[in-house]
Order: C-alpha cells, then structure tokens, then sequence
C-alpha cells in the first residue's frame, strides 16, 4: 500500500503539465501578436479642436500629426508608403512629424535615405514641419529635409497665412535629450507671438514632459509623441514601459488652463518591437471655432 502511495506521488501531474502548456501557449500567442500584428495596420483619429481665436480664414484648417516612425524598425519602406497614401486622402493643409523619425539602434545605409526622401517628398500639404525626438541626430534630419519639403523646427517658429492678415503661428523645441536652456527660445517665440499678432498658436514638442519645462500660456495648441502609448497598453504593465517623467502623461489628452495638449501613439516602436491594444496610429484636427 505504501509503495502504491509513492508511485503515485511521483507520477506526472497531467492537470499541472496541462496548465504550465496552456499559460505558455498564451504567453506566446501574445508576444507573437503584440510583434507581428499589432505593429501593423493604421488608425486615423479625427479631433476637432475648438476655439473661439479660429476665424473663417482658418476653419476648417486640417492639421495631420505623424510621429515615431523609427524608420527600418517595425515601420519599413511598405508600411511609410501606406502612411502617406493615408495622409494626403485628408488633404491636410499641415503636416507635422513630431520626433524619432529615426532610431538609434539602426544602421542606415544612403539607400535608407533616398527611400525616406522620395516617399516623405510625396505628402502633399501646403506646410510641412518636423522636429527633432530623441532618436533624431540633426545629420540624420538634415539628410531628409532638403528633398522632402519639411521645414525643421529647433528651437525656432513659422508663420502661415492663409487669406488673412493675421497668421498662425507654429513653434517647434527639439527633443529634451540635448538638454538646453527652454527659457531663451520660448522667450523668443512669444516674443514673435506678439510681434506678429498671431491669433493661433501651436507648439510641437517630443517628449509631453517638456510641457512643465516651459512658459506655454500663449499656446492654444501643442502636440507632442514619444511615449508610443507605453507600447503595451494595460494599465500597470504600461507604465513599466514609461520614464518616470513620462508616468505622468498616460492618456492622449489633456488640459493645462487654456491650452489642448494632444499626445500621439506614433506609428512605429522604439526600445521594443511590440504594441499590443495599441495600434499605430496618426491624428487629423480640424481646427474649428466653438
């Protein structure tokens, strides 16, 4: 009897061995999803942002966001055609590509450069804007900028008219990383801001922490990238995938006084080829008044 006890206590448990292959299985259909599905496709969202300083010579003025493409990455020669195609079906009047339009873990070859130039050199708007995230070099920016029609914003602004003696006025700051003095190149830009008598502002940043870096009340609008969402999104296991910084700006909205500050998912990956709830995506606002 007792040796019959031992057999049994030593014989495999089929129900655990059941179980301990099953919990793999779905740990590997997610991990294989998160890197082969849910880095593809494309998301459009549609905002209409409001505001009483939009006159009739800019209603309706659309406004298309681009950001962390990590070109060669998960986002390849294919998926970037794909994202242009979808860009000028809106007929955007700006385009902008806030940061990491490149990565920093990949090689690029002058082949990489001429692809980047000739598909980014085919969205068509009459204002196209980049600026610098913390995956850019300016050698890699300025390889692009030339051919593609992107002004690159660092630290500087630009003014757009259209039909109307009063512009928009649009700022870029480059990414956090090259760590620098915000104060002289905001002072500058409100300083411009009142020159001109702008009657919308917008502001592009990488990183949405730079937001408590900064004097941002003449701004109605700032859009910002970087946190890819954190990825993963499911709360807990998302926030791992953020900076501490970064833990403070979880959703893809919000509102600081009177300034709408948009956060994109981006379209590609970073430090991990992964997205899982979290598809790639790219925004259109239309600029509206109340």
């Amino acid at each position: 009897m007792k040796k019959k006890e031992v057999e049994d206590v030593t014989k495999p448990n089929l129900k655990v061995i059941k179980y301990i292959f099953f919990i793999f299985s779905i740990i590997l259909i997610i991990i294989l999803y998160s890197r082969y599905v849910g880095t593809t496709g494309l998301i459009i969202k549609e905002i209409q942002v409001k505001d009483n300083n939009i006159n009739e010579s800019y209603y309706g003025y659309k406004i298309v966001q681009i950001s962390d493409i990590n070109y060669n990455n998960t986002i390849f020669k294919k998926e970037l055609n794909n994202i242009v195609k979808e860009v000028n079906m809106y007929k955007p009047n700006i385009v902008v590509i806030t940061g990491d339009t490149f990565n920093k873990d990949v090689i690029y070859k002058d082949s990489d450069y001429l692809t980047l130039n000739k598909i980014l050199s085919d969205i068509k708007a009459d204002y196209k804007y980049i600026i610098l995230g913390d995956q850019d070099n300016e050698d890699n920016i300025n390889r692009i900028i030339e051919k593609t029609g992107f002004k690159l914003l660092n630290n500087d602004y630009d003014l757009i008219y259209n039909n109307d003696y009063q512009p928009i006025l649009i700022a870029g700051l480059r990414s956090k990383k090259f760590k620098y003095n915000y104060t002289k190149y905001i002072d500058q830009i409100n300083t411009a801001i009142d020159t001109n008598k702008s009657i919308y502002n917008i502001l592009l940043i990488h990183e949405p922490s730079t937001i408590n870096d900064i004097d941002y009340s003449n701004f109605n609008l700032v859009l910002a990238g970087h946190t890819i969402n954190g990825h993963i999104n499911i709360p807990g296991i998302k926030n791992l995938m953020l900076s501490k910084s970064d833990k403070k700006f979880t959703k893809d909205y919000y509102k600081y006084n009177d300034t709408n500050i948009y956060i994109s998912n981006g379209v590609g990956t970073s430090e991990i080829k992964a997205r899982l709830f979290n598809r790639p995506s790219i925004t259109l606002y239309r600029l509206l008044n109340k």
